[in-house]
This record gives C-alpha cells, structure tokens and sequence, in this order.
C-alpha cells in the first residue's frame, strides 16, 4: 500500500530551535515546494520556535521558488532566525548571489549559514545564554 502524501520533510524540536530536514533533491517544482513551505509553516506554528534549523543535505538544487518558501519561514511572528546548514556548494552559491545569506562579518541577510546541524543548535544555545 503507497503513501498518498508523503511528507517532504522530517522535523524535530531542539530546545528553541525546530530542526528541519527537507527530503527532497530539488526545490524547482512549484507544488511540491508549495507543500514543503506549508509543511514547515505546520511545524513552526505547532512548535513556535526562536530558531529554524534546516537541513539541506539532501537538497542539490534551489530554485526562486524556494527562496520565497525560505523566506517565508523567516517571516513567521515567533521566528528570529533561520540558519541553511550542510549546503551543497553550488546551493550556496544560488544563496551567496542572491544576497540571502550571511557574507562577511557586517553583511545583512534574513538568512545565516551553518557547516552542520548540531554547530548550528549550539550557536543558537549560546545566544540565548547569552541572552538571558
């Protein structure tokens, strides 16, 4: 028996983070980003965390269709930052370019960049040490 709606993604809350790992190899195709942006959205409303983490080792192209999906996540109310970790280099390339990640120590991007899920759930652990 198939699964009539697989899901696109697996997440799991991490502290105050919401760690997400995209399933998918390629966000190109409108209506499955659509449900891989909604899919998120589910989540971070459910969980309401500080910090999205995304995986997105599996994910070997992005297209403009899914920076907007990006870009909504970081747009939730209970969202202050969305971190892109275990990028393929040609996906951080399409990133860089578009001016949607973090470059150098006084750029300004909505979205930061991590080499791996857990460095990017510590970093976000000691800000909000940091914080409190």
């Amino acid at each position: 028996m198939a699964i009539e709606n697989p899901s696109f993604i697996q997440s799991e809350p991490r502290g105050s983070c919401l760690v997400v790992t995209i399933l998918e190899q390629q966000m190109r195709n409108f209506e499955k980003v659509t449900r891989i942006k909604l899919e998120i959205l589910s989540a971070v409303q459910e969980f309401l965390p500080k910090v999205v983490v995304l995986d997105l080792s599996r994910v070997n192209f992005v297209g403009s269709v899914g920076f907007l999906a990006f870009l909504a996540i970081r747009r939730e109310p209970s969202v202050e930052n969305v971190v892109l970790c275990n990028l393929d280099p040609n996906v951080h390339k399409l990133f860089s370019i578009s001016k949607l990640i973090l470059e150098g120590s006084s750029a300004s991007a909505p979205l930061q960049v991590s080499e791996s899920v857990e460095k990017a759930v510590a970093m976000q652990g000691r800000i909000a040490d940091e914080k409190a």
